[in-house]
């Protein structure tokens, strides 16, 4: 029970930042500002491409913690 605490809180902790990593490259890109110079250049793809790589990063971490869930709460029913 202790180890899987452990575990959880490292993996709560992991998700948090990713998923705040994923926010702060959204909030750079929509600035109104960022949005002409991104467009200006061109480079509205290759942004897409950074925030999707941080979602799927994002999505990893939450996948994880959810089998750690389903593991535990398979382990405590039998």
């Amino acid at each position: 029970m202790v180890l899987y605490g452990r575990r959880k809180k490292q993996l709560a902790q992991s998700l948090h930042r990713q998923t705040q990593k994923a926010s702060v490259r959204a909030s750079e890109c929509l600035v109104n500002a960022n949005i002409r110079t991104i467009k200006m250049f061109g480079c509205e793809e290759r942004e897409a491409d950074k925030f999707d790589a941080e979602l799927d990063a994002t999505l990893e971490y939450a996948e994880i913690s959810a089998s750690a869930d389903g593991i535990f709460m398979g382990g405590l029913s039998s």
